[in-house]
């Protein structure tokens, strides 16, 4: 499961991934099942359990990508308010290397070392409620990046003298 408290302290939100869990507020408890979620504030019982939004389903990237910054995106979800995009080196997702919350579907990747990583994105609904993951391995193989071609421009054809390349 997962927890998250406010930024003000004052509300607490609890999503169940897996078996269930007991939510006590204000004295009352509830039983949270798997694949749902709840809301509590502080000094009120927890809000009734209402299902995790989807996984978002992730466009495909290449592999291994081989330009820095590179657009992930995924199928936009309507009820999903943003969306959290974390990157790990490990398959637990144990030490996050990168975490951002996003409003659209689309985002580009920070400038990591090459290697292999595990990208993961999920929906988050209009209470931050954060849905279910969609988890995917990625490859980067973006250095050396290829030098820019200044001299001549690009498309241009040239006839006659010897062309000048400068990089």
């Amino acid at each position: 499961h997962r927890a998250a408290v406010g930024e003000a302290g004052k509300a607490s939100n609890i999503e169940v991934l897996g078996g269930k869990v007991q939510v006590t507020g204000a004295g009352k408890p509830r039983l949270v099942p798997a694949g749902f979620g709840t809301r509590v504030a502080v000094g009120e019982p927890p809000s009734p359990p209402r299902p995790l939004l989807p996984a978002p389903v992730l466009d495909s990237l290449p592999s291994p990508i081989r330009a820095l910054h590179w657009p992930v995106t995924w199928q936009a979800l309507p009820q999903a308010l943003a969306y959290r995009v974390e990157i790990a080196a490990d398959h637990d997702h144990d030490v996050l290397l990168w975490d951002r919350v996003v409003e659209r579907s689309r985002v580009p990747l920070p400038d990591l070392p090459d290697g292999g990583y595990r990208l993961r994105v999920r929906a988050i609904d209009a209470d931050g409620l954060e849905g279910r993951n969609s988890v995917q391995a990625m490859q980067s193989d973006a250095r050396p990046q290829p030098p820019v071609a200044l001299q001549p421009p690009d498309g241009k054809v040239l006839r006659g003298a010897a062309a000048e390349l400068r990089w």
